[in-house]
């Protein structure tokens, strides 16, 4: 699978239907990075909480802890490198361009948000496929990481239609939750690992639940959601 395929294709059709001005758009979104401090804050302490809750639920319940070494200042430190690598090059940064900033607005002019979020979460799901099953490691059981992608399409189809069409923050997140996965997940590699990822899977659910509690009330009808124009796409709030 080709990282960076799905901005390439994104790319691709908006230069052939809307040229230029569609590419600089689309680009702007991306690194559009002034939306507000609690925008990074989420996209840093949400996936983080949410894993090491998901290994140490996992470890109450019998799952190996993982060993103290990796916490280590270098462990750590080593990290910032991997974050920044996968964010901008293996995935978050060269996927979200066509599912957040190509494909939902274009969606959410026919359906309502959540209903654009579950259709993208399928296609982002399957986009990973070949990948999960062609893995002999099992590292991505494919039910467990159907839910996960699911609940993340809901809370990034709430950030970007909160913080101004950003894509910036949602790659973010996107790459915090990778890198910090491959931090902690092969501590729990055993008999215990596919339990770990229905905790995982029930962590972000839970979190993708709250959000839709929250702003299903204020969920935009469809008729008043976003038209495309001339001068681009833009996102109201919900």
């Amino acid at each position: 699978m080709i990282p960076w395929g799905p901005l390439i294709a994104a790319l691709i059709v908006l230069g052939q239907t809307r040229g230029w001005t569609g590419i600089k758009l689309l680009f702007s979104d991306m690194f559009r990075y002034r939306v507000g401090i609690r925008w990074y804050a989420l996209a840093f302490l949400l996936p983080i909480g949410v894993t090491f809750g998901a290994v140490y639920v996992n470890v109450a319940m019998g799952a190996p802890a993982p060993d103290t070494s990796i916490f280590a200042t270098s462990e750590l430190i080593a990290l910032i490198p991997q974050l920044i690598l996968t964010t901008f090059l293996a995935g978050p940064f060269t996927e979200e361009p066509a599912w957040r900033g190509f494909l939902l607005p274009r969606l959410q002019t026919r359906v309502s948000p959540w209903i654009a979020s579950l259709i993208i979460g399928l296609i982002w799901w399957s986009w990973h496929l070949p990948l999960m099953v062609s893995d002999p490691t099992g590292q991505r059981p494919p039910l467990a990481f159907l839910g996960m992608t699911l609940s993340l399409s809901f809370l990034f189809t709430w950030i970007y239609n909160n913080a101004n069409s950003s894509l910036f923050p949602i790659a973010l997140l996107h790459g915090v939750t990778n890198t910090f996965a491959a931090f902690l997940f092969p501590s729990q590699f055993g008999e215990s690992y596919l339990r770990l990822w229905w905790i995982y899977n029930l962590l972000w659910a839970t979190s993708a639940a709250a959000v839709i509690a929250w702003a299903g009330t204020r969920a935009n009808k469809n008729e008043e959601l976003i038209t495309e124009s001339d001068q681009g796409l833009e996102a109201q709030n919900f």
